[in-house]
């Protein structure tokens, strides 16, 4: 039986629900995974008061519709997260079978249904990326890790070269992990970057190859400096103030915030224990900013190593691309640098203004926010999924004659 042999609007229809009933698995992982909780046991429950839910209040998108955004039970306000998680859910699966499905009317549907099955579970370990580090600022193992196997083991099933996948998974953790997480540790005494963005791009590489990796990375970056610039003119951050979840969770009528974090017996999950125990491990302060000498080794390291791209790589357009690489990384570590010396100075104007008794309730102008990189991660490796062509047509056209 091929594709062709099912109708395509009863294809469409039936991709439509899956994505819709996964969106609501994609919520509950949302939730429950950043506070350390299984997404098997306890069962459905009401985020205000715990109360049991039902399968039938379960239905994703039409018993959000029904019961008005509020929870049936106690009528707590429910976060349009849910919702808009469960919509992405459907549109996301979708796409991938009107993309990658039906476009292969004489594919066996087997073959092509599983296919459209492991890219969009690709798409939505990405949208529950997207969502827990907006909401967290970080992205558990349990999106990547798994994800990352998902993608190298299926390499057969969606046609695509073992050593791509290979080669993109590697460089994709390894592009984030050496500047942004190593190096900026050693030069800032902190992390500049989170080793969840690392793996959710190695997860990227394993599913669209380096190429993809480089986009998504390249494309990423500048798309999330346009949204920073935006939120730097308007004084706010990307990401939730929250340390936690939008929901309160089951525990909210206790006295500790941090107790939306216990499990089932009352003990602290690990990621509790972390917020609220005191770090004793001391660090000597790290002078932040972009003086001489860190401007020259930064010139020096990564324009040698697109010079060396030009004059050893065989091929001209992966000469030309290890130089863009090596340019745009020496670019992001010197405005990490610049950035991290304005934080510092505006950090030390508003102490000086705190010690004199004259702070303002106002963050200071342009003061760099709050950002989580994995979404702009997640973008760009949506776009290239699904306009991969289109992007390296455009730019063979324009970069490399």
């Amino acid at each position: 039986m091929t594709v062709a042999d099912l109708p395509e609007n009863a294809f469409r229809a039936m991709a439509f629900i899956f994505g819709a009933l996964w969106g609501s698995f994609f919520n509950v992982a949302i939730y429950r995974w950043p506070l350390g909780m299984s997404v098997v046991s306890p069962p459905s429950h009401c985020p205000a008061c715990g109360a049991p839910v039902p399968a039938f209040r379960n239905l994703p998108i039409v018993a959000y519709l029904m019961q008005r955004g509020k929870a049936a039970c106690c009528g707590a306000p429910l976060s349009a997260r849910y919702l808009v998680v469960e919509v992405l859910g459907a549109v996301l699966c979708l796409a991938v079978f009107e993309r990658f499905v039906l476009t292969t009317p004489n594919a066996d549907l087997a073959t092509a249904s599983a296919a459209g099955v492991v890219i969009f579970f690709f798409t939505g370990a990405l949208l529950v990326a997207t969502f827990i580090d907006l909401e967290h600022t970080m992205i558990p193992d349990e999106v990547s890790l798994p994800g990352a196997a998902l993608g190298l083991a299926t390499i057969a099933l969606r046609d695509m070269d073992a050593a791509e996948a290979a080669i993109g998974a590697g460089a994709g953790f390894l592009l984030i992990q050496l500047p942004f997480v190593w190096g900026y540790e050693h030069l800032f005494g902190r992390r500049g970057m989170g080793e969840g963005d690392s793996k959710l791009l190695m997860m990227i590489g394993a599913f669209i190859g380096w190429k993809g990796v480089v986009f998504s990375l390249l494309g990423g970056c500048v798309q999330g400096l346009l949204i920073v610039a935006g939120a730097m003119v308007l004084r706010r951050d990307v990401t939730a103030k929250d340390e936690y979840a939008f929901d309160p969770g089951p525990h909210a009528d206790r006295s500790v915030p941090g107790d939306a974090c216990l499990d089932e017996g009352g003990t602290a999950t690990k990621l509790l224990k972390e917020a609220v125990e005191p770090k004793t491990e001391a660090t000597e302060p790290v002078e932040a900013g972009l003086t001489l000498k860190r401007f020259l080794l930064t010139v020096f390291l990564f324009g040698g190593a697109g010079f060396l791209s030009l004059q050893h790589i065989q091929d001209p357009q992966l000469a030309e691309l290890g130089a863009i690489i090596a340019t745009t990384l020496g670019l992001s570590i010197l405005a990490l640098y610049a950035l991290a010396g304005r934080r510092a100075r505006a950090e030390e104007a508003l102490a000086e203004e705190q010690a004199e008794g004259e702070a303002q309730d106002e963050a200071p102008a342009l003061s760099p926010p709050r950002v989580a990189f994995g979404p702009f991660l997640a973008l760009g490796a949506l776009e290239w999924l699904f306009f991969g062509d289109q992007i390296t047509t455009a730019l063979t056209a324009t970069i490399i004659p």
